[in-house]
């Protein structure tokens, strides 16, 4: 599945707010949070984007144990594989917003 240009604004603007709400969590925590931190948020927050545009739909099925765990790992697949290209333009958007170096966030600097 590839985005949509619509969906590249809307992570445009949502790594606009989340970086904002960070370091708005960040001055009222008095501490700064770390690189591990932002990335498990902006990937909470991708996994939601991934779930919400893809909506996966119950087909009918006949609902024995085997065809449950099918359908459960071809969503679950779908929607993590969708989450990890959110997640990559949504982590290099909010890194730039929050003007992280690439040489900071691998630790060489």
């Amino acid at each position: 599945m590839e985005l949509t240009a619509t969906q590249i604004v809307i992570i445009g603007l949502v790594a606009s707010v989340l970086a904002q709400g960070i370091k708005m969590l960040s001055a009222w925590l008095k501490k700064d949070l770390g690189e591990k931190a932002i990335m498990v948020i902006v990937f909470v927050v991708s996994l939601v984007l991934s779930f919400i545009w893809i909506m996966p739909l119950v087909p009918q099925i006949d609902w024995s144990v085997e065809s449950i765990v099918a359908f459960l790992i071809q969503q679950i697949g779908s929607v993590l594989g969708f989450s990890v290209v959110i997640y990559t333009l949504l982590l290099k958007t909010v890194f730039e917003k929050m003007n992280l170096t690439k040489a900071r966030f691998l630790g060489a600097g």
